[in-house]
């Protein structure tokens, strides 16, 4: 599953108008099935995107958990989620032997006087650096494996985000998951948690960096050895 643009157009023109389920001409090259819920959107929507609409409406209850209720307070975290600043998620492929990175957002009402993220990526993959509009000031020692902590000597403003890198053995094949991430906080009382959300969160083999993870290539009858999958050069 990806996303990608082909070319810019005006959606309705006088000699062209929209059409759903057949060619413009409204007449020909009919679509022999039910059209549910249809969308048209005006930006490139990632593949993680599209994939998390899927699942929301597949399964529900799966795809999101709901907690226990919790009174609002003046200073408590909202969000914390596994997005960029610009709402797309970390990629949901890995390529062996080459580096990883996991992208972290939250959001808080009030004001905080301590924060830290705990998060632990796949097993043997090895901390390597972090960045982002808000990279912490605490962080793991170069090549440190495991739960991985980071944190900050004066919580940055709401909504904050980072970024922290990971490299993946090269010998690394499967399906993989970051997991255990939460958010560790101090308002004006007892030190308080917030869940990382999606936890926990799943990346595929691609073993030639194209973008498609192994199992997408099998399933299309590209090879996942090749990354000049479209042919394109």
């Amino acid at each position: 599953m990806a996303s990608r643009t082909e070319s810019l157009f005006d959606i309705d023109t006088p000699d062209r108008p929209s059409t759903i389920g057949s060619q413009y001409t409204g007449a020909e090259m009919l679509f022999p099935g039910i059209i549910d819920e249809v969308r048209i959107s005006d930006t490139a929507r990632s593949a993680a995107w599209i994939k998390a609409c899927y699942e929301n409406q597949n399964s529900p209850s799966t795809f999101s958990i709901c907690g226990e209720e919790i009174l609002a307070q003046d200073n408590m975290v909202i969000r914390a989620e596994r997005m960029y600043p610009d709402g797309n998620g970390p990629s949901q492929v890995y390529v062996p032997g080459a580096d990883y990175e996991m992208a972290i957002r939250i959001e808080y009402v009030g004001s905080l006087t301590e924060m830290e993220v705990q998060d632990t990526p796949p097993t043997g993959w090895t901390f390597v650096s972090v960045g982002g509009p808000n990279p912490p000031d605490t962080t793991p020692g170069v090549g440190a494996t495991g739960s991985m902590w980071f944190g900050w000597n004066t919580p940055p403003s709401s909504p904050s985000s980072f970024t922290y890198k990971v490299h993946v053995p090269s010998a690394e094949e499967g399906d993989k998951s970051f997991s255990g991430g939460k958010v560790l906080y101090r308002g004006d009382g007892d030190e308080l948690q917030h869940v990382v959300l999606p936890d926990p969160f799943l990346v595929h083999l691609d073993t030639d960096g194209d973008g498609l993870s192994d199992e997408e290539e099998a399933a299309i009858g590209t090879n996942p050895l090749n990354p000049d999958t479209d042919g394109d050069g």
